[in-house]
């Protein structure tokens, strides 16, 4: 059995993952959240409501859950995630 990741270390995980934009997100119902990026520098700012989501997490969920989140970013405003691509090609330079 995979393990499990409770909610709140499964958020931490996401925002170590979103930076160096802001991330937050609360539960708006027992089964799915809101969540919120904030870039400081640009001040571009996306809301996504209504996200599916447990109390806890395998990685496979939480895998998908960031590519959720970043589909909902790109379809909306795909310049906020250039900084991944570039992580991205840095990473592979090291």
């Amino acid at each position: 059995m995979a393990s499990r990741i409770r909610l709140p270390e499964a958020l931490e995980e996401m925002k170590r993952y979103f930076l160096p934009l802001a991330f937050e997100a609360a539960m708006s119902s027992p089964s799915t959240l809101t969540l919120s990026l904030f870039n400081s520098r640009t001040g571009d700012h996306i809301k996504i409501e209504n996200v599916r989501c447990g109390t806890s997490l395998d990685r496979a969920e939480l895998f998908a859950l960031i590519g959720l989140i970043e589909g909902h970013v790109r379809a909306r405003k795909p310049d906020m995630l250039d900084w991944l691509e570039t992580r991205a090609h840095d990473s592979g330079n090291a």
